[in-house]
């Protein structure tokens, strides 16, 4: 049984402006913040935007017909 999985998508577009799907959010601004709930609002938008710039990536890579996507397990 495959443990751990790490989904990653190994290109940056050059012609999709402000797509990155490697959004952040550090420790240090992470523990700045008191409230639990705006933690994991912090959280859960940082993690919608870079599933929602994957898929307009995906999407992009297949109007030209790049069929490309990588998975790496260990």
């Amino acid at each position: 049984m495959l443990e751990n999985i790490d989904f990653g998508y190994a290109c940056i577009s050059s012609i999709i402006k402000d797509c990155s799907t490697a959004r952040t959010v550090p420790l240090s601004s992470f523990t700045k913040i008191k409230d639990d709930e705006a933690k994991i609002y912090r959280l859960e938008t940082v993690a919608r935007e870079n599933l929602k710039n994957i898929v307009r990536l995906l999407w992009h890579n297949l109007a030209e017909g790049i069929n490309m996507y990588r998975f790496l397990l260990f």
